[in-house]
């Protein structure tokens, strides 16, 4: 699952109990300045809810998540939500035809 971040829309707490009935028991968060590499993280896409947020900030901290970034050089600070589940979604397809 990737699910964009918004005050009205994602209640994480809520409905991850939703997510864990499908199969998906792990949760990712984005962030801007912290956490693995959406590029090496090897469990990134293995049956997980992937929650974009927003800009400047990232999703909303959640105690069970494990926090990703997309790694930018310079003084870059984030990407719109937008661009930044297009780079998710690449990956994602990236490792299914094997890492080509």
């Amino acid at each position: 699952w990737l699910v964009r971040a918004s005050a009205r829309c994602c209640k994480l707490r809520a409905n991850r109990p939703r997510g864990s009935h499908f199969g998906f028991d792990r949760v990712y968060i984005t962030d801007p300045h912290d956490g693995a590499s959406c590029f090496v993280e090897p469990r990134l896409f293995d049956r997980s809810i992937v929650v974009i947020g927003g800009e400047a900030n990232g999703a909303r901290p959640y105690e069970a998540a494990h926090r990703v970034r997309i790694p930018m050089p310079g003084d870059y600070e984030s990407l719109n939500a937008a661009q930044a589940a297009t780079v998710f979604l690449f990956e994602f397809v990236r490792r299914q035809e094997g890492g080509k």
